[in-house]
């Protein structure tokens, strides 16, 4: 804009309509986010706009996030939008056409008002945050036992009703979430599965809707299971990559505060599984005695090879229930790599394999030992595994243990062995000593399902010898 040729009224003219916006923003604020146009417009926030319009459809919602994203403020402003009903022209999530009861849930009074409660009311001066000034009925009530805390607020409706959020910590107990009927319930960070629950409940005769917004650093509890393990609850997953908001400086300054092992989780989301047991699934939950195999089930291998130590499993496939069952190991170590690959054809020359990636790099192992010509000249089918990060392969093994998807032959001793090791340090680094069993079961739980194949059938030949017919029907070799 060119001000040297405006005269002094029109600059004034100028100055109060700029004063305008500026107050218009300052108690507005909800009405600036997510805006059409700019660096921060809507369409660089794709997974955000997909949680609230996800709301349409889905009573149950969760946004697993890395830190710094904008999961609690996305999950306040939608709150904020239902208590108002002045909804954005783009929206397509769920709408209320009338004042709506709310909870809004977080582990104490002191975190929700010390972060929550100014994104509410704002930062400073009050009612510039989310509750623009000229929504508010009547003055919000105080939270017991939390100085300077606010435990109600009560929000003009455009239908002319008056909406109410209403305060609720997970440390005062499943019973304060009960005896109510509720439309909207966020819950912010990991709350236990009790309260979940009954939240649902509470929303059950209003048809109302539940979601969580949290980073998932508690680990895999019962309430990030609830989700992660059914494919129709939805949820969606931000990371750092997912957002345009945070500076390079910024990154890098935040990075340098996160321990190693909580890197995954605070930047991409990814469930922290802590330190100690990997696996904290006791054995009798996964060990079960042999039985044949049946044929149409599929099959493949999984190879972690080395000098040292060169370790194979054998897993069979059962579609029908997806689980996995591991069948057979071989376990040995400074042998020959031909030695290996024969080894492994006996078990069945027809099964696939897949195999640790490092085998790949350069034609040789982890020790410098060339693998790759020897089982190809043996002619075992093998493919390699993704360089996956290893807590994304450790959690997807997790899921199947802790939901009786996966079960291992009880003869297979040297797995129960490593099992029993597998663990982290109390940095949360993994362990890296007599794990080898472990990789080769990640890689196949990864990739089992894209090689895995049925045995063929034999081929009816007098000079053929299909050496499957002296098989053991329990081990498969």
């Amino acid at each position: 804009m060119d001000l040297k040729n405006k005269s002094e009224e029109e600059l004034r003219e100028i100055a109060e309509a700029l004063h305008v916006l500026a107050e218009k923003k300052k108690y507005n604020y909800i009405d600036f986010l997510f805006p059409d146009k700019g660096p921060l417009r809507r369409e660089k926030y794709p997974k955000h706009i997909d949680f609230l319009n996800a709301g349409a459809d889905n009573h149950e919602r969760a946004f697993i996030a890395a830190n710094r994203v904008g999961k609690s403020l996305t999950g306040l402003y939608e709150m904020v939008l239902h208590c108002t009903g002045k909804y954005p022209h783009w929206w397509q999530g769920r709408r209320f056409k009338k004042a709506v009861e709310c909870w809004l849930g977080a582990e104490d009074g002191k975190t929700i008002r010390d972060s929550l409660q100014q994104d509410l009311v704002g930062r400073g001066e009050m009612w510039t945050g989310l509750i623009s000034k000229d929504c508010v009925a009547r003055d919000p009530l105080g939270m017991e036992g939390v100085g300077g805390g606010y435990g109600q607020y009560f929000i003009r409706h455009v239908s002319g009703g008056i909406s109410r959020i209403t305060v609720k910590t997970y440390c005062a107990g499943v019973e304060t979430f009960k005896a109510a009927s509720i439309d909207v319930v966020m819950l912010d960070e990991q709350c236990p599965l009790s309260i979940y629950t009954e939240c649902l409940i509470r929303t059950v005769t209003t048809r109302g809707i539940v979601y969580l917004t949290f980073t998932p650093d508690n680990g895999a509890t019962d309430t990030v299971l609830h989700f992660l393990n059914d494919p129709y609850r939805f949820k969606v997953k931000v990371g750092w990559d997912d957002i345009p908001h945070m500076l390079p400086e910024e990154r890098e300054r935040f990075l340098k505060s996160i321990p190693p092992h909580l890197i995954a989780c605070k930047t991409q989301g990814e469930v922290y599984l802590g330190s100690g047991a990997i696996y904290p699934v006791a054995e009798s939950e996964i060990i079960i005695v042999p039985f044949a195999i049946p044929k149409h089930w599929p099959r493949c291998f999984s190879l972690d090879p080395g000098w040292n130590r060169t370790a194979v499993l054998w897993g069979a496939y059962d579609v029908e229930s997806d689980c996995w069952y591991l069948y057979s190991e071989y376990y040995a170590e400074h042998t020959l790599a031909t030695v290996h690959a024969k080894a492994i054809k006996s078990r069945g020359a027809w099964i696939p394999g897949i195999c640790d990636p490092a085998t790949e790099y350069g034609g040789k192992g982890k020790d410098g030992i060339s693998y790759l010509p020897a089982y190809e000249e043996e002619g075992l089918n093998l493919s390699m595994a993704n360089n996956k990060e290893k807590d994304s392969q450790i959690f997807e093994v997790y899921e199947r243990l802790s939901t009786s998807r996966l079960k291992v032959f009880s003869t297979l001793k040297n797995f129960f062995y490593e099992y029993r090791m597998y663990r982290r340090d109390d940095k949360g680094k993994i362990v890296k000593k007599n794990d080898h069993l472990m990789d080769a079961m990640q890689y196949m739980m990864q990739h089992g399902h894209e090689i895995a194949i049925t045995e063929p059938n034999p081929i009816e030949d007098d000079n053929h010898h299909d050496s499957s017919d002296d098989r053991n029907e329990y081990t498969g070799y």
